[in-house]
């Protein structure tokens, strides 16, 4: 074989191995970068079985610890890749644990007073005081207790407040505003966003569909209605520029 040839077959070869080994390079590459991807497929399906309201602030928090974790191991991608599915594993397991903590973990309650319900709710101090006197609307966050005057009534508690002033407004008999008020005592605070009240002047009516207030309509028995869930909105954009407190704070 000439000089030539065997030039050209050690050039062939040089190539080769070349390409062998930069293969091999991106592969070993793209493989690292696919099995990093386990630990955060593992923490998504973690996420997924806590509750849908605290997905967000979770997911977050687990990402930022386990971004801390890999790259504490930089330059070890197997020690990187263990501790990532270590952890990403323990929460798979404890999830369930970890979304019935938070299921009951209590938020602290805020409480207005007076002045501020008064203000949300459009109403008197005397409206306030008698219809909490004759148990039409308390203060849930914190009753009356001996001659403490300072009672504390929730965002809930404005609301009905701010419903039973509009059903006043239209001519509605306070007998018949408590009768409706009694009945939207059984719901909770976030079913009530998706009722409207129907009245024709006389009786009080709960939808929580279209169909039902059209139904009302046809039959003539809504003359008007409150939707709770515009009411809930306005009582929300007024307490956000009015002062509440939590229980203890004072």
């Amino acid at each position: 074989m000439s000089l030539g040839w065997a030039l050209l077959a050690a050039v062939i070869c040089l190539i080769v191995w070349l390409l062998r080994n930069a293969a091999g390079g991106m592969l070993k590459e793209e493989m690292q970068t696919r099995l990093c991807l386990i630990p955060n497929a593992m923490i998504r399906a973690a996420i997924l079985r806590l509750p849908k309201h605290d997905r967000n602030e979770q997911a977050n928090e687990w990402r930022t610890e386990l971004a801390f974790i890999v790259n504490d191991t930089e330059g070890l991608p197997v020690t990187r890749l263990l501790r990532g599915i270590h952890f990403a594993g323990s929460l798979l397991l404890s999830a369930p644990e970890i979304a019935h903590e938070l299921a009951n973990v209590e938020e602290p309650v805020i409480g207005y007073r007076g002045p501020t319900a008064c203000a949300a709710a459009g109403i008197t101090t005397r409206q306030l005081e008698y219809w909490a006197r004759t148990g039409l609307v308390e203060p849930s966050v914190r009753p009356p207790h001996g001659s403490s005057p300072l009672c504390l009534y929730s965002f809930r508690d404005i609301l009905v407040l701010k419903t039973v002033k509009r059903l006043l407004d239209t001519g509605i008999s306070l007998h018949q505003i408590r009768a409706a008020v009694q009945h939207l005592r059984g719901r909770g605070t976030d079913d009530l966003a998706e009722v409207t009240l129907m009245s024709d002047g006389i009786y009080v009516y709960e939808c929580t569909s279209a169909d039902e207030v059209v139904d009302l309509l046809a039959v003539g028995q809504g003359v008007f209605g409150i939707a709770l869930g515009r009411v809930w909105r306005e009582v929300e954009g007024d307490l956000a520029v009015l002062p509440g407190t939590f229980p203890g704070a004072d």
